[in-house]
């Protein structure tokens, strides 16, 4: 009994794990709702114009990338958070950002591209490039730009 217990316990135990709520985290916070109730999260963008989603994305060409393994337009923020970069190693972060797909944009265009699919935005474990290892939802990752 006692181990079947154990066995439960394991499989059903949660890790949670997200970034403290601070004065330096604050300007990658997306979340505005000040309760900590995760179902009344929302997210603001002041000024900004949204476009509508096209009828049907599977007739276009999109463009999928890796964002940290793209190009690295900005290098004064790879060390941004939690370290683990490297661009000797293939498992640690190469410093792609947002301004180096920023600067790429015509490259894209010029393959016929119509779209880009880019890697999660969101806060990552120290060393996972692929950006697949979000911590916290609320929080966006720096290191991107």
């Amino acid at each position: 009994m006692t181990v079947a217990l154990v066995i439960l316990s394991l499989l059903t135990a949660r890790q949670v794990d997200a970034a403290p709520h601070t004065p330096e985290n604050a300007p990658w916070n997306v979340n505005f709702e000040t309760a900590h109730s995760p179902h009344d999260y929302y997210g603001e963008w002041p000024g900004h114009t949204y476009h509508p989603s096209p009828p049907d994305w599977r007739a276009l060409s999109i463009y999928q990338l890796l964002t940290d393994r793209f190009a690295d337009g900005e290098p004064r923020n790879n060390e941004a958070f939690a370290g683990g970069f490297d661009v000797r190693d293939m498992t640690f972060r190469h410093g792609g950002d947002f301004k180096g797909l920023t600067e790429k944009l015509p490259y894209i265009k010029g393959l016929g591209c119509e779209a880009i699919w880019i890697s999660p935005i969101f806060q990552n474990g120290d060393n996972m490039y692929h950006q697949y290892a979000q911590h916290d939802f609320t929080l966006l990752d720096r290191r991107l730009g």
